[in-house]
């Protein structure tokens, strides 16, 4: 009997390109949101389950919220240091 094994049996369990817990919020938060849509014709609450399901996304073991976090803290937070030495070639 041959089995089929994922490379890092620690990785957290996974649906698709999300966590199982962020898919359960995102299914549940989902079925909340259309009954708010039909009910009330209220959008908002589309628009905020489509942007967690976009943030939530996972690739290559970083999600999309992570990735624009470092982006942001390289960019406005972080202390860039540059150096630089005068050639003593002259």
């Amino acid at each position: 009997m041959k089995f089929y094994y994922p490379d890092n049996l620690e990785s957290p369990a996974t649906f698709l390109l999300w966590s199982l817990t962020n898919f359960f919020i995102i299914a549940f938060a989902g079925v909340i949101a259309l009954l708010l849509a039909g009910s009330f014709g209220l959008l908002v609450p589309l628009v905020a389950v489509a942007l967690y399901t976009f943030m939530t996304a996972r690739f290559d073991d970083i999600t999309i919220y992570n990735y624009f976090k470092k982006i942001g803290s390289y960019v406005i937070s972080k202390q860039q240091c540059y150096y630089w030495e005068v050639s003593k070639n002259k």
